[in-house]
């Protein structure tokens, strides 16, 4: 049987040509001359494969993907988006919507023929998909529904993301982190008890905190705290209940099945064992199928992950003992957490370097305590002139990176320009002595088919260098 095609574009003249090549190369083609119309003719015709224009009416290439991937019932048919855009943002947007394969229009037919061939062969899509799709209802008007129903989403994970970056500032306090985190969670999801389970490397003893609506201190809760910690740590493990949060609702006694629905989530590093998160409901209140749970136990699992690594370095400095930033052990545990967010999430991150232009002139010319003292002036108007949720560390002798969450390169010139130009016309006195400075900056950022962190580091060192190499006091973006 052959396999049939979906042709979407809104030049006719485009998909008319297509349709007569692909049908001599015995394909099945039906054709749509727009995203609305093609979405709706999955659901007629059942393709084996969607070749669709990203530049449409109405509903564009990008939202057609996005609206296919959505779609449990559509998710599994694949996807070629087929164009005359060759900028490295289109294939960018192409792939984290949702596309299988992006292909330019000018790309020799036999080539196209061949990457449909490939795909068709690694994807191929089940009869039993086929009767599915075809026994679900459509009508113009849910397609709007569900591109408003991908936005909320989208939004409320922004949102999310943003409450879990800050638990982060509270690494130190384990029980306020616990408790914000409780607050985060009890806002979202229905259920009766939650836990909280932390196994600090120092000790063998588990820390274990919770919230519940119920009396934390009644036997049942009790039992079900035991019931968690057995099933990740076995019999013997030794623990310190904590209560954090408590809405007692009054249930004198609970019985010994009180809890019909559990979930215990265990969280792992590098095959460790760092704890895990508990969920108890008194009825079934299936909250593995609530919305965005797994994406709040990917920021639990990247939330304990860190504060393990930070238990784990806290008799160590975390800091620059002579500008107060944040050292290089931090930051190469901060930066891989924030590139990996961008990564998963597809969220901007920026990287600026920035170095003291002739620091070693400085040095030289008024003693390194002069050098010192410039070095700490100098952090402090890039602390002031960052935001709180900016992380800034010193990355060598007179060198400072900065790491900017959620922010593009563009956007983030405007306040680095502000702190480069407040620099250069600030006098600096040291013994009473006026010392002239200024920095050279470079920045990069995730929205370039950057796919390693080393290269994403590399990117904004050369960016740095290169407004060094064209004169100093200068911004370079790359």
């Amino acid at each position: 049987m052959s396999k049939k095609i979906l042709l979407i574009d809104d030049s006719k003249t485009q998909l008319n040509t297509l349709r007569i090549l692909f049908q001599r190369e015995g394909f099945d083609v039906e054709i749509a001359y727009d995203g609305i119309d093609g979405y709706q003719k999955i659901f007629e015709c059942t393709p084996d494969i969607i070749i669709s224009d990203i530049i449409m009416p109405n509903l564009n290439g990008y939202q057609l993907c996005r609206l296919v991937k959505d779609n449990p019932h559509t998710k599994s048919i694949p996807i070629i988006l087929l164009t005359i855009l060759e900028q490295k943002i289109d294939k960018f947007w192409s792939k984290k919507s949702g596309a299988d394969m992006f292909l330019l229009k000018s790309t020799e037919f036999s080539n196209i023929i061949n990457c449909i061939n490939r795909i068709l062969q690694d994807k191929p899509l089940s009869e039993d998909i086929k009767k599915d799709i075809k026994r679900q209802s459509f009508s113009k008007g849910i397609i709007q529904a569900e591109l408003n129903h991908i936005l909320d989403n989208s939004l409320m994970q922004a949102t999310i993301l943003n409450e879990f970056r800050l638990l982060a500032t509270h690494l130190e306090d384990e029980g306020l982190m616990a408790k914000n985190l409780f607050d985060i969670l009890s806002s979202v999801l229905n259920f009766d008890l939650s836990l909280l389970i932390l196994n600090p490397p120092e000790t063998n003893e588990k820390e274990v905190y919770a919230s519940s609506c119920l009396n934390l201190e009644n036997e049942s809760i009790k039992k079900a705290v035991k019931k968690s910690i057995v099933s990740i740590f076995g019999e013997d493990a030794e623990y310190n209940y904590k209560t954090v949060y408590e809405n007692w609702c009054g249930l004198e006694r609970l019985n010994d099945n009180i809890f019909e629905n559990s979930y215990i989530h265990q969280i792992q590093y590098r095959d460790n064992i760092l704890g895990a998160i508990c969920f108890f409901c008194t009825q079934d209140k299936d909250i593995e199928n609530q919305k965005l749970f797994y994406t709040l136990l990917k920021e639990i699992d990247l939330l304990v992950t860190i504060q393990s690594l930070y238990a784990q370095n806290k008799f160590l400095s975390l800091t620059d003992s002579l500008t107060g930033l944040y050292n290089r052990r931090y930051l190469m545990e901060n930066i891989e957490r924030e590139f990996q967010r961008s990564q998963r999430y597809e969220k901007e991150l920026s990287l600026v370097m920035i170095d003291i232009d002739f620091f070693k002139k400085i040095n030289d010319k008024y003693g390194h305590q002069a050098g010192d003292f410039i070095l700490k002036q100098v952090t402090q108007i890039i602390k002031r002139g960052l935001r709180k949720t900016d992380l800034i560390f010193r990355y060598g002798g007179e060198e400072v990176l900065a790491l900017m969450p959620e922010t593009e390169k563009d956007k983030a010139l405007l306040p680095l320009e502000k702190i480069r130009k407040q620099i250069e016309s600030q006098e600096f006195l040291y013994n009473e002595i006026p010392i002239k400075v200024t920095v050279s900056m470079g920045i990069t950022d995730t929205s370039e088919n950057i796919e390693t962190l080393e290269k994403f580091i590399e990117q904004a060192d050369k960016a740095m260098y290169q407004a060094k190499n064209n004169g100093r006091n200068r911004i370079e973006i790359l």
